[in-house]
C-alpha cells in the first residue's frame, strides 16, 4: 500500500495544472498573428488595457467570441504572468500565478475574460448574462464572476 503525503500530492497536482496552463498559453501566444502584431507595443510602451482594446479595434459591438478578444486575452494574461514572474514578492507572484491558473481552468472565465477586461461587459451585465443572482456561491458562474473581477483589478495597471 502506497501512502502519499496530501501536501506533496497537492503540490504535484498544482505543478501539472500549471504546466498545462502554461503550455496552452504559450501555444496561443506563439501562433496567433494578432498577438504577435501587438505584443511589443503593449509590453514595451506599457499600454493600458483600454488602449490595447482601442488599437485592436475592439468596441462595444465586437462579438464576444471574436478573434480580437482571444488575442486581447492572451496579451493581458501574458502581461499578468510576466509581471508576476518578475515580482520580488513571492506572495504576489504565487497569488497571480494561482489566479491565472484558475482563470485558465474555468471555461466560463475563458469565454468572458476578453470582453469583461476590455470593458464591453460591466459587472452588472456579466452577472445578468451568467444569471449569478440565481446561482449558489459555489457555482462555476459565481466563481467566474469573482475571478474576472479580481483579474480586472490586477490587469488595469500597465506597470
Amino acid at each position: 500500500m502506497l501512502l502519499v503525503d496530501a501536501r506533496a500530492f497537492n503540490k504535484i497536482l498544482a505543478n501539472i495544472e500549471a504546466n498545462r496552463w502554461k503550455e496552452k498559453f504559450v501555444i496561443g501566444y506563439l501562433l496567433d498573428p494578432l498577438v504577435q502584431k501587438f505584443v511589443n507595443q503593449f509590453t514595451v510602451e506599457k499600454w493600458s488595457t483600454k488602449t490595447l482594446a482601442a488599437k485592436m479595434g475592439i468596441s462595444k459591438s465586437t462579438a464576444v467570441n471574436a478573434k480580437e478578444y482571444e488575442a486581447f486575452s492572451v496579451l493581458v494574461q501574458n502581461r499578468l504572468y510576466r509581471r508576476a514572474s518578475e515580482d520580488e514578492n513571492s506572495t504576489i507572484r504565487s497569488n497571480t500565478e494561482k489566479l491565472l491558473m484558475e482563470l485558465g481552468n474555468n471555461l466560463v472565465t475563458q469565454r468572458y475574460f476578453g470582453p469583461f477586461i476590455a470593458g464591453r461587459l460591466t459587472d452588472t451585465v456579466l452577472r445578468d448574462v451568467l444569471k449569478v443572482t440565481e446561482t449558489r456561491k459555489d457555482s462555476t458562474e459565481y466563481e467566474a464572476v469573482a475571478l474576472l473581477i479580481r483579474a480586472r483589478e490586477v490587469s488595469q495597471n500597465p506597470v
